[in-house]
């Protein structure tokens, strides 16, 4: 009995192992020393899992706004913005960085918004704009847009129209040719290219103006915008226009489409997931960038036309206004033939007419030159003279020594 008591004396006197939490990684029991070998049991317990949120807040970008851009001086006369970088900073250029150029997208990716910003600054440029765009009528096309500014725009929307308008250019373009003068800013802005393609025999007559124009236009200041929802040479017509523009514009596309003007996977690799209003600038260095485009609104065009205004930028009803002669509440149609006198009190016989031609010509020749009207054709539509009789005015005026053509 003295035994058993001893024996549990001896076995009450040692330590009891201590329980010790050691947080996430479970509790572990601490033993004597002496009698480790008797306590290996180890309790563990799973890791909690602490739930730590990580919340990623997407940084947007914030692009300044056209009216922004204009009233702090970026963009005016001689200055130009191709759109911004993701960070807002504007990507400063010159029309040398684009020339004739396209502009291609899905529905709904911007590619509107990216012709109406650069149009609005040929605008500020004192560029003459003639603007062919099929949808005319539709709230979100880009004629419809611009109507504030129609006073300075030559809007056509039919198809024969269009043809004509691109005709005209081509006759403005030989003749600044024919005359070595560059004269003022033309740009010819075709909006649903890809639409006006199939219609064959009117891009039969407008692709070989719009290779002309790509090839020798950017000499003459005359330059070419094409807009458009499809880059492979059969929807725009052919392959030969593709080869004619210096830069593009691309939003988001198709990347086989996008291959087409790029030339570069990778880069066309971006474009089907690029987000509405950005797109891959292609320069005429051949320098690929993402861009952001700025916002316009219909208020944007009120400040341009305000801008205009106060600098004395001549309308284009205006123009014809002071280039018309053929005014029927000043001049009454004569029975017979009439002589025009000029400058110089010498006259030129416009052979029969229902109307008469007079005042000093060579000041409103000088004043059609001031509106890059220099050609007989763009004479003729902006003051409803025959094309002939103009001709003939200008070949006087050429004779007598007053203009070079």
């Amino acid at each position: 009995m003295l035994v058993i008591w001893l024996a549990l004396k001896v076995l009450g006197s040692i330590p009891k192992p201590e329980m010790r939490d050691i947080g996430a990684s479970g509790t572990i029991m601490v033993h004597h020393k002496w009698f480790h070998s008797l306590f290996v049991m180890h309790e563990y317990r799973p890791l909690e899992a602490r739930s730590i949120k990580t919340v990623v807040e997407e940084v947007k970008p914030v692009i300044p706004s056209f009216s922004k851009l204009l009233s702090s001086g970026a963009i005016g006369m001689g200055k130009l913005v191709l759109g911004c970088y993701a960070d807002g900073t504007p990507r400063l250029g010159s029309w040398n960085d684009i020339r004739s150029f396209i502009v291609a997208g899905k529905s709904r990716s911007g590619k509107t918004v990216t012709m109406f910003f650069l149009v609005l600054q040929l605008l500020l440029n004192k560029a003459e704009v003639i603007l062919c765009d099929p949808h005319r009528s539709k709230p979100t096309g880009l004629a419809n847009m611009l109507e504030p500014l129609s006073a300075y725009i030559h809007t056509v929307s039919k198809t024969e129209d269009i043809v004509n308008a691109v005709l005209d250019f081509a006759d403005e373009l030989e003749d600044r040719i024919n005359s070595n003068v560059a004269g003022n800013p033309k740009v010819l802005v075709i909006d649903e290219w890809t639409r006006i393609a199939r219609h064959k025999e009117a891009a039969k007559q407008i692709t070989w103006v719009i290779q002309a124009v790509s090839q020798e236009g950017a000499g003459y200041n005359m330059f070419l915008v094409l807009g458009g929802q499809l880059l492979n040479p059969r929807a725009i017509g052919s392959g030969e226009v593709l080869q004619s523009i210096h830069a593009a514009y691309i939003h988001r596309l198709d990347m086989k489409q996008s291959m087409h003007v790029l030339q570069n996977s990778k880069e066309a690799k971006k474009t089907p997931m690029l987000k509405t209003g950005v797109s891959l600038l292609k320069d005429t260095e051949g320098d690929i960038t993402e861009l952001y485009t700025p916002k316009g609104t219909s208020t944007d065009t009120v400040q341009v036309a305000i801008h205009l205004k106060q600098h004395a930028i001549v309308t284009r009803k205006e123009t014809e206004k002071l280039a018309n002669t053929y005014n029927s509440r000043q001049i009454e149609p004569p029975v017979q033939s009439k002589e025009a006198p000029i400058a110089t009190g010498q006259t030129i016989e416009l052979g029969p007419s229902t109307e008469k031609l007079e005042g000093d010509m060579l000041k409103v020749y000088q004043v059609w030159s001031v509106q890059g009207l220099t050609s007989a054709r763009a004479i003729a539509d902006a003051t409803g003279i025959g094309k002939t009789k103009v001709n003939e005015l200008l070949n006087r005026l050429h004779s007598l020594g007053y203009i070079e053509r």
